[in-house]
């Protein structure tokens, strides 16, 4: 039974091989980083910069 099982989780890592993908996902430091205020901080700042 032992032996079975080997070759049944030996099967499945190897199909599991197959079907990822045989590159890594690159990194894409623009998905990570905040691009510039948002609409938040665009009202509150707009507030401010009116009273001056």
């Amino acid at each position: 039974m032992s032996e079975r099982l080997t070759k049944v989780w030996a099967a499945a890592i190897g199909a599991w091989r197959i079907l990822l993908p045989k590159q890594p996902r690159r990194y894409r430091p623009e998905a990570h980083y905040m691009r510039g205020p948002g609409p938040k901080w665009r009202t509150k700042h707009a507030a401010v910069s009116a009273q001056r």
